[in-house]
């Protein structure tokens, strides 16, 4: 219609990114490694997950020519439903030269029936619980240069929870090499800036990550520290080959009780990537 989009979906298989064949949703769930439950224990919900499918609902109203409202429910049958409404607004200068934009992120989960599995050892989400996370940015684009700083903080009722193997965070807040699912109690703000002319691309960005304690097993699902994170990131585009370089240094900023297994490819570490597209 003339301001309002509609969309809707049923999904039963996925192929998870690093994996050659399509799983079914459930058997999907676990492919990658799944942490520990909210008791501290290896989580053991692969292979013990029943679920049909997700649905996705997705409405789109543009409120005027400044701001866009998104609204999405993503059902996973018998284990979580996920809403998430987004605001966007866009306004040009007088010179019409830049934009500044601003968008507001509210996401809320709530387990449905038992999580997936009614042995709560074997389940996906924990039976009754619920995750809100609220995401800001504010930004400014002009003809080459994108500039935004953003804050996501999810709160301590709750992990936010999605199948890693499904896609990445939706977060402003998002950067590459950087997780903030399976967690709860989280506040981080990121600064990204990036240069764009012809087919070259280039970004820096900055990040603070503020987590729950590795040990708090209730809102750490991977045990993951408190981090700063600093991505360089540069890109060309060459017909239907973009070639891209990628390197991100992880510095921690928590306490990892001297075991090396909350430090060990977590932080305090340098992760480089050149990475070869081609696309059709």
């Amino acid at each position: 219609f003339k301001k309002i989009k509609f969309g809707a979906g049923w999904v039963t298989k996925i192929s998870p990114r690093s994996t050659s064949k399509w799983y079914s949703m459930e058997e999907s769930m676990g492919v990658y490694p799944s942490g520990v439950n909210t008791q501290g224990v290896k989580s053991n919900y692969r292979h013990h997950i029943s679920s049909n499918g997700i649905g996705i609902l997705n409405l789109q109203y543009k409120l005027n020519e400044k701001v866009n409202i998104n609204l999405w429910d993503g059902f996973i049958e018998n284990v979580l439903n996920t809403v998430l409404l987004e605001f966007n607004r866009e306004v040009k200068n007088d010179t019409k030269q830049h934009t500044f934009y601003q968008r507001l992120m509210l996401i809320r989960q709530d387990a449905i029936h038992n999580g997936g599995n009614t042995n709560q050892l074997m389940t996906y989400v924990m039976k009754n619980s619920q995750s809100n996370t609220i995401s800001l940015q504010l930004g400014v684009k002009g003809k080459h240069f994108n500039t935004h700083i953003n804050y996501t903080h999810i709160t301590k009722n709750g992990q936010y929870l999605m199948p890693r193997e499904w896609g990445r965070d939706p977060f402003y807040t998002f950067l590459p090499r950087e997780r903030n699912e399976g967690l709860g109690g989280v506040s981080a703000i990121t600064l990204k800036t990036t240069y764009t002319k012809k087919q070259f691309k280039y970004s820096l960005a900055y990040g603070y990550y503020a987590l729950p304690d590795v040990a708090n097993y209730e809102l750490n699902k991977y045990g993951m520290p408190s981090y700063h994170q600093l991505n360089n990131e540069a890109s060309y585009k060459w017909k239907h080959i973009e070639l891209k370089a990628l390197l991100v240094y992880k510095r921690n900023a928590g306490n990892t009780h001297g075991l090396a297994k909350y430090e060990y490819n977590k932080v305090n570490m340098l992760h480089g990537n050149l990475i070869i597209d081609y696309k059709l």
